[in-house]
């Protein structure tokens, strides 16, 4: 059994067995994907698939990933968003709202999607 800790916003976080970032109990993360010692996944937030939450990055409130997402440097996806593919969100990027995100894309450099936002194919946001 893994030991619980409490975070700085009072809420329990277990540390993920891959990578070992924190994860709050309310938030399912499968064992194939990788939390980094830095990064964290809280809220509700459900990751399946391959991916990879690397560096500072947060995943919190309903956010689903599924895929080969990458998030990494202080990237956040949160609130409701969903992402699915090799969708990467880094240097400080911000998938938010209800955005809809697949295929393979990028969002880099402080871009922020966000509310209703559908983002779907190859494409570059910065």
């Amino acid at each position: 059994m893994t030991s619980v800790v409490v975070g700085l916003d009072g809420k329990s976080y277990r540390p993920h067995p891959n990578g070992g970032g924190l994860v709050a109990v309310t938030a399912r993360v499968e064992s194939s994907v990788f939390v980094a010692p830095s990064a964290m996944v809280r809220g509700r937030a459900r990751i399946s698939g391959c991916c990879q939450i690397l560096d500072r990055a947060i995943v919190e409130g309903d956010a689903r990933l599924t895929g080969r997402c990458k998030i990494r440097g202080d990237a956040r996806v949160q609130d409701s968003a969903r992402l699915a593919g090799s969708v990467t969100v880094e240097h400080h990027a911000i998938v938010a709202g209800q955005a809809r995100v697949g295929g393979f894309v990028r969002i880099a450099y402080f871009a922020y999607v966000g509310e209703r936002s559908r983002i779907v194919g190859h494409l570059l946001v910065e």
